[in-house]
């Protein structure tokens, strides 16, 4: 049986439609929201998970564990938020 490792993600990258607004308009996406993410107030809290851990990093990465089977992201900034299901 093949080992299996942890796997370490950007927090973004497992919401690939996360846009966040700022209160002059501008659209932040992809790259840009790990660069700004500290400005913008991004937070990411991971619920529901089963099959084993999934650790929210403070660099804003996402370790998963082995044996996960899926579990909910939610990326919170400016008082809005989106869940989205990883499996």
């Amino acid at each position: 049986m093949p080992t299996v490792t942890p796997v370490t993600v950007a927090a973004h990258t497992l919401l690939p439609s996360l846009k966040i607004v700022d209160n002059y308009g501008v659209e932040y996406t992809d790259a840009e929201l790990v660069r700004y993410a500290d400005l913008l107030g991004v937070q990411y809290v991971v619920t529901d998970v089963k099959g084993g851990t999934v650790t929210v990093n403070a660099d804003r990465t996402i370790t998963i564990g082995t044996g996960v089977t899926e579990f909910n992201i939610k990326a919170i900034a400016n008082g809005k938020s989106v869940t989205t299901l990883v499996n």
